[in-house]
């Protein structure tokens, strides 16, 4: 159980190991790491309690896996991370109860895999992210009561793949992004609210 910590400005290019971490209490930082190869994994993990900073990360290259992690309460911050080569894996995670902020966040290259996660309450805000390139996967991904925003999102490249996504509240964009239609972004027939 981590009750804080500080793992700002680290460089992960070997095989690190997160797996069934809780984090409970304090403010526990990865501001500014560098994910630049390996295996980084943060399988199983419970962010239950903790501000938790991925804040200008760079998952540069390597595997970073949140698989099946559960996000709860307070705040997880991917605010200006940059995903320029790595895979990043989100299977079956759960964010419920709190605010995950990619906000800013630059989506150019690799692969960011959210298949199977469920977005149940809480916020998540991809405002402002720009989508550049590489591809975002939201397979199979169920958006319940989550309030899930991409308003000002820009998407000039890649895929954004929401095709198979299940919306009981569906994701709010920028009017002109719906009537503009990226060719990237991949939006099933049901449509998603826009912003006014």
């Amino acid at each position: 159980m981590f009750d804080g910590g500080d793992f700002s400005d680290a460089r992960f290019s070997g095989r690190v190991t997160f797996n069934s971490a809780e984090f409970a209490d304090g403010i526990v930082s990865f501001h500014g790491p560098e994910f630049c190869g390996g295996t980084v994994s943060f399988a199983y993990a419970k962010f239950s309690g903790a501000i938790v900073s991925f804040a200008s990360a760079r998952f540069g290259g390597g595997t970073v896996s949140f698989d099946r992690a559960e996000f709860s309460r307070r705040t997880v911050s991917f605010t200006r991370a940059k995903f320029s080569g790595a895979t990043v894996s989100f299977f079956e995670a759960g964010f419920g109860g709190g605010t995950v902020s990619y906000i800013h966040a630059e989506f150019s290259g690799g692969t960011v895999d959210f298949t199977n996660t469920l977005f149940g309450s809480g916020a998540v805000s991809f405002t402002q992210a720009k989508f550049l390139g590489g591809t975002v996967v939201f397979t199979d991904v169920v958006f319940s009561s989550a309030a899930v925003d991409f308003r000002k999102a820009g998407f000039t490249g890649g895929v954004v793949d929401l095709l198979n996504s299940h919306w009981l509240t569906p994701p709010v964009f920028d009017e002109d992004v719906l009537a503009d239609h990226p060719p990237g972004l991949l939006l099933p027939d049901r449509p998603p609210e826009s912003a006014s």
